[in-house]
């Protein structure tokens, strides 16, 4: 029998409440899943973009880059490096921090001032058996010195993206510029220094591919550090003319490095983190897997923004790649350009575009310094100092040696005292546009200025003072 008078619904405030709390989430994550997929949509734009102009545009574009590598190689330098760095006796305290005890002593000694320091002698024997296995590969020829020496190992297909793109092994910064402080050194001290010399040009071939930033900053200091043992041993006259004549003809890679650099840096962290937001098709896997309610707000917030942070990142580092290839003349935009394009990973992750493509452009001039410096020698060597700018243009018989076209550093020669030459930055050098105006005068502070009590004054910003020794006077 039914009901005469059934009871009415009576729709209350809380039943509104309800209904509305439940309208606005799903309006919110209707909200994220349409942001979240604006930003991708931005992301494939970008990709897109690279892939038409024949760039690498994925993960595995770039892990196809890789040379050919051998596993026994890779395996024993990363066996050797995992050893050393994890010994008790670290090798900055056998060699970096001993050697520079006696950096005064040295630079008397290579310009002729002062007797040979036959305590560095005892430090380099002592330090060489740390270095025999990495020698061993290095002279082998087929070690890859970089990311690209493990990566088609760490990333199989699959594992493309972070955190597995984040986790790749790297050449270890403390033992590699430690080998070099080493060879530098022994290279020297050595009674006939072809073979080290030859391990320095090695380390440098094998570094000649950097994936990373990091990698491309370790290769400017060792750069610098074998430009150095050059010089050093032009000084002493013991350079052989083979190997001096070309190491002068060398092609400055530093723009080219760090430009590279740039590149890898893009797929490791923002290609890699666009792989991992295609992998959680949900915020889920990203919220359970915070400690607190701050990483999961913030893990949520990167899951709806993180590819349009993604597509800024891979644009800008793209455009920094280029520009220091040459590939690209316009300007790097500002932080207060970038700033307002970024959501939190995007402010979290994004790198400072300038400082490693200042870094490049010094290093490009000190490259290019060293160089001069060894011919200069080779002149007093044949006869005697130039006596100004102009005559030695006139002796190079290039009158373009020290104001080069393109994004290079403009540099100075100077005679501050018999028998005493100095290479600086120009102060009226241009600047590329990458570059920092307002650090040039830091660079070329020491023009004009009256000479250096010190013998050899070698500094990255960069600047070459030598006294010449007393038979080139």
């Amino acid at each position: 029998m039914t009901n005469p008078n059934p009871r009415r619904l009576q729709i209350t405030w809380w039943h509104l409440a309800i209904a509305t709390v439940v309208l606005l989430l799903a309006a919110l994550i209707a909200t994220a899943y349409a942001w979240r997929a604006i930003g991708r949509g931005q992301y494939l734009a970008v990709v897109e973009q690279l892939r038409a102009a024949g760039k690498p545009a994925s993960v595995d574009d770039f892990v196809a880059l890789a040379p050919p590598t051998d596993r026994a190689a890779q395996d024993a330098w990363d066996v050797w490096q995992k050893r050393r760095f994890a010994t008790s006796t670290i090798v900055a305290s056998d060699i970096h921090d001993l050697v520079s005890k006696h950096q005064k002593a040295w630079d008397s000694w290579v310009v002729g001032q002062g007797p040979r320091p036959v305590e560095l002698d005892a430090i380099i024997a002592k330090c060489a058996p740390e270095f025999a296995d990495a020698l061993l590969v290095l002279r082998d020829g087929r070690l890859v010195l970089s990311g690209f020496g493990w990566i088609a190992e760490d990333l199989p297909p699959g594992k493309r993206r972070m955190p597995f793109t984040a986790a790749i092994r790297l050449p270890n910064l403390l033992t590699t510029r430690e080998l070099a402080t080493w060879l530098h050194h022994a290279t020297v001290l050595a009674e006939d220094p072809r073979q080290h010399l030859a391990d320095l040009d090695a380390l440098i071939t094998a570094m000649g591919q950097p994936a990373s930033l990091i990698e491309a900053m370790i290769n400017l200091s060792i750069a610098n550090i074998r430009d150095r043992t050059y010089v050093e041993l032009t000084l002493l006259g013991r350079l052989p003319d083979d190997m001096r004549q070309r190491w002068l003809t060398e092609p400055s890679q530093s723009l080219r490095l760090v430009g590279d650099a740039w590149e890898g840096e893009s797929f490791f962290f923002a290609h890699g983190m666009a792989g991992m937001l295609d992998h959680a098709s949900t915020p889920i896997p990203f919220v359970t897997e915070s400690s607190d309610w701050h990483g999961a707000w913030f893990s949520m917030a990167m899951w709806v923004t993180g590819y349009q942070d993604c597509a800024v990142m891979v644009e800008l580092e793209s455009h920094v790649a280029q520009r220091l290839r040459g590939e690209r003349v316009d300007p790097l935009p500002t932080w207060d350009q970038i700033k307002p394009r970024l959501w939190w990973v995007g402010h979290i992750g994004m790198p400072n575009l300038f400082e490693a493509s200042i870094t490049a452009v010094q290093a490009d001039a000190g490259h290019r310094m060293a160089r001069l410096a060894v011919q200069v020698i080779g002149l007093a060597h044949s006869g005697s100092l130039p006596g100004d700018q102009a005559a030695l243009l006139t002796a190079l018989g290039d009158p373009q040696a020290l104001t080069p076209a393109g994004d290079h550093l403009h540099l100075r020669y100077e005679l501050p005292a018999p028998a005493r030459f100095r290479l600086v930055v120009d102060p009226a050098s241009p600047v590329p546009n990458f570059d920092d105006a307002k650090r040039l005068p830091l660079r070329s502070k020491a023009a004009g200025s009256p000479p250096s009590k010190e013998p050899f004054v070698w500094t990255r910003t960069p600047t070459i003072e030598i006294q010449l020794p007393p038979a080139n006077k």
